[in-house]
């Protein structure tokens, strides 16, 4: 297993080809909020990219923006269904911790689908709370300062 971390600009073809094969992995489906070829580009251009990899086959990825300096923003994690609870989303999670480190940003922002029980539990695991509820989404956030 490998992982790879991609910095703004990234290849726009192979981060619409990621997200055409997470599509449905993620709930709602990602094509069901976004056009994914918009959404490609708006990663490709702002976004870093972490994957986690064995030989060809991409297993999980994470893109995330670092563009603020006082909260970087997850805007998109996944992990294949067939290597669920193997270890991958914690893999990219200390990716983005890491990097967030680094750059000096002391807090993980994101949003998740309330219904989604699963993933809404392994950001609880990782140390976010939720701060705003609106419909069905949570916004969730994790302190990093004690890390700085």
């Amino acid at each position: 297993m490998e992982i790879a971390a991609y910095y703004p600009p990234v290849e726009i073809k192979k981060v619409e080809t990621i997200l055409k094969q997470f599509d449905t992995v993620l709930v709602p489906a990602l094509s069901q909020r976004v056009d994914i070829k918009d959404y490609a580009w708006k990663l490709a251009q702002n976004a870093v990219m972490f994957y986690v990899h064995e030989k060809e086959k991409v297993l999980g990825h994470c893109a995330v923006y670092m563009n603020n300096q006082s909260c970087t923003y997850i805007s998109s994690i996944a992990v294949m269904p067939e290597v669920q609870g193997k270890g991958i989303g914690r893999i990219l999670w200390e990716c983005v911790e890491k990097e967030a480190c680094i750059r000096g940003i002391s807090k993980i922002k994101l949003e998740v689908y309330g219904k989604n029980i699963t993933a809404v539990r392994f950001y609880q695991e990782q140390g976010c709370r939720v701060i705003c509820r609106k419909e069905n989404w949570l916004t969730m956030i994790k302190d990093l300062t004690y890390m700085l």
